[in-house]
């Protein structure tokens, strides 16, 4: 994964105040139990309009966060990042209480940078 390959969007950051999961185990069958998980969360907005940079479909570097240099030099010099708890990576959801995230419906891409063509983008 290289820096050339992404792009730059706005967006905004969502921070997770509540989390509820709940196992719901619907039915029996002779092969095994069908088992389904309910999560229930609130949101409120963390940071209107953050700089985003996406490294994939799930993860974005705020580019405001004092660590976002020192995550692209990495990916630049192609060194892998493992995506833990503790990286300093964005997720696209919560997954516990206090987590902040990207709120995938607020993106609007402000720059496309694949090969030698840069698309510009108007925020509506």
């Amino acid at each position: 994964m290289g820096v050339d390959n992404m792009d730059i969007y706005i967006g905004n950051l969502k921070k997770c105040v509540t989390y509820k999961k709940e196992r719901i185990f619907k039915k029996e069958d002779g092969y095994g139990m069908d088992n389904f998980v309910v999560v229930e969360y609130e949101e409120k907005i963390y940071k209107e309009d953050a700089n985003l940079l996406k490294l994939s479909n799930e993860h974005y570097v705020d580019l405001d966060s004092p660590h976002a240099f020192e995550i692209i030099l990495k990916i630049h010099m192609n060194k892998e990042i493992i995506v833990k708890k503790n990286d300093f990576l964005t997720p696209t959801k919560a997954s516990k209480e206090g987590d902040i995230f990207v709120d995938e419906n607020s993106l609007v891409k402000v720059l496309k940078n694949n090969s030698n063509e840069k698309v510009l983008t108007k925020r509506h």
